[in-house]
């Protein structure tokens, strides 16, 4: 028997013995198994078959198509100014809704070296295999498309009319809309470990959208607590269509729009839609595979689970984006790229030049961080702190650095961070003038490329930031949902970062491979009550002049 089957062997067993384990023991257990350490990485499929790479675009086979438009007279507001006086909101219509998928889920490039293809969205995805699938919910008539339950199809940019449904009541000028997982995507190539990436990549879909929204004058509001068979009904998700093809997991459901502060005040309960009509049948992604991983379904399953019975609740994410000028004067920033510039051109880093960035470029991207107000759910979820992992900075001696995200967490990172008790503060950041704390003034490349599973676009970047939560605290008093929540957070932002970089003509890119308990022993962490989530790594990208670059939708007419 092969070690990857002795290895589903032995989650079958393990699954098994757990079935009546509380949700909050699963997501622990899950969290604990699918930790990489020098001896062992998580369990994961022994070789991969590239020709059976699930694909990453779904389509609804027989459902009604609406494109959408590729033209558009956007205003080109500088990326920076999103942060500052709301724009004017514009009107819900084909064009804007059109623009705002576009530029927050749309495809921005195909790239082609040799024989192989691939394409590139606004929002990145672990090994660019995109698990995230969106739905738009219309509750009146616009242009032809009609009130409705759409499908989101970004390889074609357009919506697939997937139900006729009941009209559910809504500020004006505002719709909905609802994000799956197709997990498979994910755990094709990483197993287990596999639905840790499935809900970053929900984060930072959801700061991409919270960004096109502010960028069409729209706030975005996501329902908390909202039961997740509730939101899996509404999209079918349930219905005998996906028998035969890989399943979509329900994840968040957000409006969208203009007033939406105002009944934020006034809101009680979401109100649930009927379908009358459902169209089109999900298309399968891939073949079959030999590899099973029943613990990711498991937790998945743990985290929907409603056995907390959290009451509904409305909060505003686009408050969460505080008006911060996030490339003020202090920081000595020139910067003027679009935001559609900067969410055309983003882009994962595969490689760094060695080079150093200035202090005024690191300093507009750590604000621009902590301009955006933890945690998405106000009052739930605690924050995420940031350890740096500073090589090539201007000004600032590479070492180990630490971030809280507040002033209050500092106390309790400075006590669970045992193995650097002597903490030296330095630049202050943000609206409320955080510190930096030196932690250790060494050169830390060997030791993050070590830590980040040997890669080594972790020791050429410019630093490399890693994500810190607050882990037992939220698992304890918020219960297995927040396991998510905690994987949203970090993945949203991850993805200011992406996008800050991205318009200082700097790049990013997302590290979710890294060794876990070597990380938290870095910093003397010894408990289980700080946990790493992810990393991010920033610097000047190296640009592979093998690789052939068409825009995203090269092959469509031109729809105006």
């Amino acid at each position: 028997m092969t070690q990857a089957m002795e290895g589903v062997k032995h989650q079958k067993v393990s699954s098994k013995a757990l079935t009546d384990s509380a949700p909050r023991d699963i997501v622990r257990q899950y969290h604990e198994r699918t930790k990489h350490s020098f001896h062992a990485y998580a369990k994961g499929p022994e070789t991969l078959d590239w020709d059976a790479q699930p694909n990453p675009f779904r389509n609804f086979v027989g459902a009604e198509t609406f494109p959408l438009l590729l033209q558009d007279s956007f205003d080109e507001t500088c990326y920076f100014d999103l942060f500052k006086t709301p724009l004017a909101a514009k009107s819900i219509t084909r064009p804007s809704i059109s623009s705002f998928l576009r530029y927050s889920l749309g495809l921005t490039a195909w790239k082609q070296y040799g024989p192989d293809k691939w394409s590139l969205r606004v929002n990145p995805s672990s090994g660019n295999l995109h698990p995230t699938e969106a739905y738009v919910l219309l509750p009146n008539a616009i242009n032809e498309l009609g009130t409705g339950l759409f499908h989101y199809n970004v390889e074609q940019h357009l919506l697939e009319k997937r139900a006729d449904i009941s009209s559910p009541t809504l500020p004006e000028n505002s719709f909905y809309i609802a994000l799956t997982s197709a997990m498979w995507r994910e755990l094709w190539k990483y197993g287990e470990r596999g639905f840790r990436y499935t809900q970053l990549d929900i984060g930072h879909a959801i700061s991409a959208i919270v960004l096109s929204a502010k960028a069409h004058g729209w706030e975005v509001a996501i329902l908390d607590g909202l039961n997740p068979l509730k939101l899996s009904e509404l999209l079918g998700l349930d219905r005998e269509e996906y028998f035969d093809v890989e399943k979509e997991i329900p994840e968040c459901l957000l409006m969208v729009g203009s007033g939406i502060k105002q009944v934020r005040e006034s809101y009680t309960e979401f109100d649930f839609p009927e379908a009358s009509t459902w169209h089109g049948r999900p298309s399968l992604l891939g073949e079959r595979s030999l590899y099973q991983w029943p613990w990711a379904e498991k937790v998945a399953d743990a985290c929907l689970s409603k056995a907390e019975n959290i009451a509904e609740q409305l909060s505003l994410i686009s408050d969460v984006v505080s008006p911060v000028d996030c490339y003020s004067e202090s920081t000595g920033v020139d910067a003027d790229s679009s935001f559609t510039q900067a969410a055309v051109q983003r882009r994962s880093a595969q490689k760094f030049e060695t080079s150093s960035i200035s202090f005024a470029h690191f300093k507009a991207l750590i604000e621009s961080l902590l301009s955006f107000r933890q945690p998405i759910f106000t009052e739930n979820i605690s924050p995420i702190n940031f350890v740096i992992m500073i090589h090539r900075v201007e000004g600032v001696e590479p070492g180990i650095y630490m971030l809280p995200s507040s002033s209050a967490n500092i106390n309790a990172l400075r006590s669970a961070c045992t193995k650097w008790p002597e903490w030296t503060a330095m630049s202050k950041f943000g609206g409320d003038n955080i510190p930096m704390y030196q932690l250790k003034v060494a050169n830390v490349q060997k030791a993050t490329q070590t830590l980040c599973c040997q890669q080594a676009i972790a020791s050429e970047c410019a630093f490399a930031l890693g994500f810190l939560a607050d882990f037992d605290q939220n698992i304890d008093q918020l219960g297995a949902s927040s396991y998510r929540h905690l994987y949203w957070q970090a993945g949203m932002l991850s993805h200011q970062v992406y996008m800050s970089s991205t318009a200082l003509n700097l790049a990013a890119t997302g590290i979710g491979c890294f060794f876990d308990e070597p990380w938290m022993g870095l910093l003397g962490i010894e408990s289980t009550q700080i946990q790493m989530l992810y990393a991010t790594a920033v610097g000047h990208p190296m640009v592979d002049h093998r690789i052939t670059s068409f825009s995203g939708y090269y092959y469509l007419p031109e729809r105006i």
